[in-house]
């Protein structure tokens, strides 16, 4: 077996990939999704709940970039970049097409939480001290994917929400999925997993 030279990650190498995140997967626009509903009555019996609570976690990522900014005040650029401005664009634009979708099926329009709470202030005031910059870091950084996943927690006790609701909305995770499909060909995948 030959040896394999070894990639070391650097944070250039992490910066360029942030910026590809970026140019690759821009925000879905809103006029590019089919919204035709077949049986919109069922579709809002069965699964209007997790259309609204999957729109009001998307649209309250505004409020997270904010804890974010006020938390992680020395966060480097490449950070900062990838959570200001290629994650938030890019939830925000998937809250908002759950949220026209709910609509579609004569629900009421998502009420995200956007205010940051008082603890959220206090701890943004001690932000500067290193100790706190670890802690939000692990708080933030760490749990991530486990973030990502409880997201989806509704639509994983069905298999027809899955395949009904969680088509994409976005090619690179399998959490961000609605009942849409992209007219865009350059966007349509298929749920692969939702565990």
């Amino acid at each position: 077996m030959a040896n394999v030279p070894r990639q070391y990650i650097t944070q250039q190498k992490i910066a360029e990939h942030v910026q590809r995140l970026g140019e690759l997967y821009p925000p879905i626009r809103l006029d590019s999704v089919d919204r035709t509903i077949k049986q919109p009555l069922l579709v809002a019996k069965r699964f209007g709940r997790v259309i609204d609570y999957l729109a009001r976690v998307e649209l309250e990522v505004d409020r997270n970039v904010l804890e974010l900014l006020v938390l992680l005040p020395e966060a480097d650029e490449t950070n900062k970049t990838f959570y200001a401005d290629v994650w938030q664009p890019q939830e925000i634009q998937h809250g908002l097409i759950l949220d026209r979708r709910q609509q579609d099926l004569r629900r009421a329009p998502a009420e995200p939480q956007l205010e940051l709470s008082f603890g959220i202030k206090i701890l943004g005031a001690l932000a500067h001290l290193k100790p706190i910059q670890d802690i939000v870091k692990l708080l933030y950084f760490l749990p991530g994917a486990s973030t990502e996943r409880q997201r989806c927690w509704p639509t994983t006790r069905s298999t027809k929400a899955c395949k009904s609701l969680v088509r994409p909305l976005s090619p690179r995770r399998s959490s961000h999925r609605s009942g849409s499909r992209s007219r865009d060909t350059s966007r349509s995948t298929t749920c692969q997993r939702l565990r």
